[in-house]
């Protein structure tokens, strides 16, 4: 084999691009040519990131392994195996590029896929992200066409709720144009007490789950215009809920019709991505608009409360209007001994408008708040070693630099910024440092989202040691204040064995947070003594009503240590092809880029432990400072574990698979003290769940699909969730378990058995 004239290395991991046969130019060269002689000619791969190798990559294989109906479901399905250290979402990317939304790809099926990477956060830096954010870079494709179409039925097997799921989507890819179009129809039926083993409870009166449907609508097209990829994406959803909330209070027998309530949200967004070059710049455009109308109407209780406006409804209304727009450059400065010093200017600009109408027995509240808020960033990447010469046996060592700056139109300017350094001493090791100063304004929700009043929530008073049902009020809270934290976090990743995908994953987080916002959702006598006009009780001290509206507390501090491993392997030994004549370049290029003539069983397992050690608020200044790892009362009412355990594990060989998730958390427990003084200590038992999904599809070119045509490219699945029907345990000091943490409230599903159909044509 030689290599054409000219051919330019590049750092970066070279693939094979094209292979062709070589046509000699000239009758000598013909005398010098072996006909079957092979030039290649290396280069950068489509969607391929520059910087570091990925962590993983998974080729079309690996990816129909996940059994995954579209890409959607595969996000959810990858897991812990794509996010960041501190567990944190990854950065969506498509085919290496910035999306305006994640709509953009979420429909498109995974057999459209060539392959998915992860890369960690000195790749991320380039592209404005956090130094301790991973990127999942999905790229597709240059050529495909299907109709999906897929059912789904489910059931819970206590009884109680089905779901259906019905989904048709048509996509078309080509070199240099792109377009799809999707629906989807979702309908559960309402969970209501009666159908759960529930003391104390009202029956038929009180849901647990409310009947929802959903109907969707998306539609997406790309094009490349001259030196410009252009994405744009639309798409609709109209939600309907309905619940029942309780009984009224003369209706002692409960033999009348329940309260209701009713929730509709019809919501429709516009997306807009574009990416070029521009000199030796790269450059990308995003750009949204979104609007969104909000309506809940639940039944008064006329026999408690006479309604003086005679109206039988409180009225929650918000209507939601945003766009946003979102320029950023990245390229080289300036050279280097190590590498060129490369920057990221990010210029974004957001407008948002929020209305909102509650409507009660106390009249009529209405909002209407706005809010510009532009956002200025700058990101610097400075190699410092390049991992050759004297200090090659240092390996590669890079820093990064970012600062930005806030303004928002209700709000003083807040300050970001950053450092980080990331260090290769071997190959298939990364280490990185970095900290980070984030100011961050409460949402224009959390200011602005109408009163809405839940009538008969049962929830434990830790002030008196038992359970009460209460009216919880949700909303909005004008008088928010910023946040500001202090993020440090350490990480290392190693691949010990370059020939096989076996990661090792250690992270350490530590964060500082002033102005911690939250809600309060739970009742203990630190909570009310610092925040005591949100607890109403009557004249005997019984509760009545919570204001679980968000508050700033003080301040928060959390450290944990997330630490696991991500193995993907082939069982069996490899057949060695038979020798074949020399092949044709679209062949040849084919199998390079995506396909895979491996056809042995492939094996997926990954083990995640975050261990939390540390989890404390300080709820006001002076006021006392919560331990949740200790038993004090989270403002959310839940315990929190010291320990948990993800896990994923599967097994697949062509269209059949078998994959298994579970997640197992520690023994933890929740002190609270009675009115006598005496310590009353729920403790929560370790749990485990596991859920089981087993599909079967038929291959285009397997003996089944060549008698019966009609079944080429079906798959059937079958998935269990919470296989043993585990539920959280619950106990108080003497051992019996409090109204408010019965199984059925803390999970009123249990175990599902859900069945579907896909078939792609």
């Amino acid at each position: 084999m030689r290599f054409a004239h000219g051919l330019c290395f590049v750092l970066l991991p070279a693939t094979v691009d094209a292979v062709h046969a070589a046509e000699p130019q000239d009758p000598g060269d013909r005398q010098r040519t072996d006909p079957t002689e092979i030039i290649v000619v290396a280069r950068r791969e489509p969607g391929e990131l520059f910087g570091s190798p990925p962590i993983v990559a998974f080729n079309p294989a690996d990816i129909s392994g996940y059994g995954a109906g579209d890409i959607g479901e595969l996000y959810d399905s990858l897991g812990a195996q794509v996010r960041g250290p501190d567990g944190s979402a990854p950065v969506v990317l498509l085919n290496g590029t910035r999306i305006s939304n994640f709509s953009e790809l979420r429909e498109l099926p995974p057999e459209a896929l060539q392959r998915v990477e992860v890369y960690s956060g000195d790749v991320a830096v380039r592209l404005g992200y956090r130094a301790d954010q991973r990127l999942l870079n999905f790229v597709l494709r240059p050529s495909f066409r299907g109709i999906t179409a897929d059912a789904e039925h489910g059931r819970a097997t206590d009884g109680g709720r089905a779901s259906s799921r019905g989904r048709l989507a048509i996509d078309r890819i080509r070199p240099g144009r792109r377009w799809g179009l999707a629906a989807s129809y979702d309908r559960s039926d309402w969970l209501l007490e009666s159908d759960r083993p529930i003391e104390g409870g009202l029956g038929r009166f009180r849901s647990l789950l409310p009947e929802s449907s959903r109907v969707a609508m998306n539609a997406t097209y790309a094009a490349r215009i001259g030196g410009i990829n252009a994405r744009f994406n639309a798409n609709m959803v109209d939600n309907q809920t309905h619940a029942r909330v309780g009984a009224r209070s003369d209706d002692l027998l409960l033999e009348g019709r329940p309260l209701a309530r009713d929730g509709a949200s019809r919501t429709a967004h516009f997306g807009l991505a574009l990416d070029g070059k521009l000199g030796k710049w790269d450059w990308s455009l995003t750009g949204n608009f979104d609007h969104s109308r909000d309506r809940t109407r639940t039944d008064r209780d006329v026999a408690a409360v006479p309604p003086p406006d005679g109206r039988p409804r409180d009225l929650s209304l918000a209507t939601r209007n945003s766009g946003d727009a979102d320029l950023l450059f990245y390229g080289s400065l300036f050279p280097m001994p190590a590498g060129d010093v490369s920057a990221t200017l990010d210029f974004s600009l957001e407008r948002m408008q929020l209305e909102g109408l509650a409507r009660s027995v106390a009249g009529d509240m209405r909002s209407n708040l706005a809010r510009t808020h532009g956002r200025v960033e700058a990101t610097f990447e400075i190699p410092l070693l390049s991992g050759t010469g004297a200090l090659a046996p240092l390996g590669t060592v890079s820093a990064s630099l970012s600062y930005a700056r806030d303004s928002f139109s209700e709000f003083r300017s807040l300050e970001s910024h950053s450092a980080a350094l990331f260090w290769s001493p071997l190959a298939g090791l990364n280490i990185s440092i970095s900290r980070r100063r984030v100011g961050k304004a409460p949402s224009v929700e959390q200011l602005g989202n109408p009163l809405l009043a839940t009538p008969n929530v049962r929830i434990f008073d830790f002030t008196r040691g038992e359970t009460v049902s209460v009216t919880r009020f949700d909303g909005g809270n004008p008088g928010l204040g910023p946040e500001h934290s202090d993020l440090t976090s350490a990480s290392m990743t190693l691949r010990p064995f370059p020939k096989r995908q076996f990661i090792l994953s250690f992270n350490f987080t530590d964060t500082r947070t002033r102005g911690t916002l939250g809600s309060l959702s739970a009742v203990s006598t630190e909570l009310e003594q610092a925040f005591p006009g949100r607890f109403v009780r009557d004249a005997s001290g019984r509760l009545i009503s919570i204001d679980a509206r968000p508050v700033n507390f003080q301040s928060s501090s959390k450290q944990q240590i997330r630490w696991g491993f991500d193995l993907t392997e082939r069982l069996g030994r490899a057949v060695s092809p038979a020798p074949r004549e020399p092949v044709s370049a679209a062949a040849e290029l084919q199998r390079v880029s995506g396909g895979d003539s491996d056809r042995r069983p492939r094996l997926q397992i990954s083990v995640f432990h975050t261990w939390r050690l540390r989890d404390r608020l300080s709820l006001a200044r002076g006021g006392p400072e919560l331990d949740f790892l200790h038993g004090d009362v989270s403002a959310e009412n839940s315990a929190r574990a010291r320990h948990q355990l993800e896990i994923q594990a599967g097994i697949s060989q062509g269209d059949l698979g078998a994959r298994l998730t579970g997640q197992w958390q520690s023994r933890t427990r929740i002190d609270g003290s009675t009115i006598a003084g005496a310590e009353d200590r729920l403790t929560f038992a370790p749990r485990a769940t596991f859920n089981l999904k087993l599909f079967a599809g038929v291959a285009a070119d397997s003996r089944l699909a060549q008698r019966s045509p009609l079944l080429r490219g079906a798959r059937l699945s079958l998935s269990i969730d919470n296989i043993f029907n585990a539920r959280p345990r619950v106990r108080d000091a003497t051992g019996a378990t409090p109204l408010a943490y019965q199984p059925a409230y803390l999970d009123p599903l249990g175990r599902v058995v859900r069945i579907s159909l896909r078939k792609i044509f």
